[in-house]
């Protein structure tokens, strides 16, 4: 993955911070899930609800861009 990021008229120096995080099941998946019925489908909504949905941090990196 790469970004391009406009700097005209910015002055340096610039950071840049990312952040690799995971989540168990993603929104898509759960969202699906949840679009049917039955007693089971109630079953794991009650559950996900429940849960912790707060991703987990896998990994963290930066670096200061000082412009030429």
């Amino acid at each position: 993955m790469s970004y391009q990021i406009d700097t005209t008229n910015r002055n340096g120096p610039f950071k840049v911070v990312v952040e690799l995080l995971y989540q168990p099941l993603s929104y898509c998946f759960v969202n699906d899930m949840l679009g049917g019925e039955g007693s089971l489908i109630d079953r794991f909504d009650g559950y996900y609800q429940e849960a912790d949905q707060t991703p987990e941090r896998i990994t963290i990196a930066g670096v200061r861009i000082i412009p030429e």
